[in-house]
């Protein structure tokens, strides 16, 4: 699903216009990057959140070369968790018992 189709939906089940669901399809999203640029935690109940962790850092190798190494700086990823709800939910779709 893209964004625009998120926004189709949203101007439809809500009865607004596209342009004003588009504002507020812009306005969610960039609320969740600037908090979670700030280093911020997000937590929306029943589906799941997000948050910062950073990998660490490593020695790289040229695969064509691999006496060649190299340091690799430790980045920040943005890692997703879905609630324990959706998770499960997701085990039954696949019609495994839930761990």
């Amino acid at each position: 699903m893209t964004k625009i189709e998120i926004t189709r939906d949203l101007a439809d089940t809500c009865g607004l216009m596209v342009p004003h669901a588009k504002q507020v399809t812009d306005r969610f999203f960039e609320l969740m990057r600037d908090t979670i640029t700030n280093g911020e935690r997000i937590e929306i109940r029943n589906f799941g959140s997000w948050e910062i962790s950073w990998s660490k850092p490593k020695l790289g190798r040229n695969p064509k070369n691999p006496t060649v190494t190299f340091p690799v700086p430790a980045r920040p990823r943005v890692k997703f968790k879905p609630s324990n709800e959706w998770q499960n939910e997701l085990w039954k779709k696949q019609g495994k018992k839930t761990p």
